[in-house]
């Protein structure tokens, strides 16, 4: 068998993909956040609700620890995040972090009673 494609006719058809963003100039301040919430309180529901109120300079969450046990309550767990804050426009400042952190601690809390461990 054989046969002969034309690969510009079908060029239309690809969807690219691939973004590139430059490299920024800022640096990022990354800090780690452990919460207690209910053991019904899916991971996925804290994360999007701490997403939300920590607004756009919050570029990533990352779980890295689920923990039941001594020091929490039987019906509760605590949840750890990695929180990493950037922004392209200017240098971060520990302030910065600290107000994304009471808006997300304070509309946690309003929420679904999560509370700092």
């Amino acid at each position: 068998f054989a046969a002969l494609l034309d690969l510009e006719a079908l060029r239309p058809l690809l969807v690219d993909r691939r973004t590139i963003e430059s490299a920024s100039t800022y640096p990022t301040i990354r800090e780690d956040l452990a919460l207690v919430v209910n053991r019904d309180i899916p991971a996925a529901k804290v994360e999007s609700l701490l997403r939300q109120a920590a607004g756009p300079l919050l570029t990533k969450v990352e779980l890295f620890d689920l923990y039941e046990g001594d020091n929490v309550d039987e019906n509760q767990k605590s949840l750890a995040y990695h929180l990493t804050y950037h922004s392209r426009d200017k240098t971060l400042r520990d302030k910065d972090a600290q107000k994304a952190r009471r808006r997300i601690l304070g509309r946690l809390e309003k929420e679904i009673g999560a509370r700092l461990r």
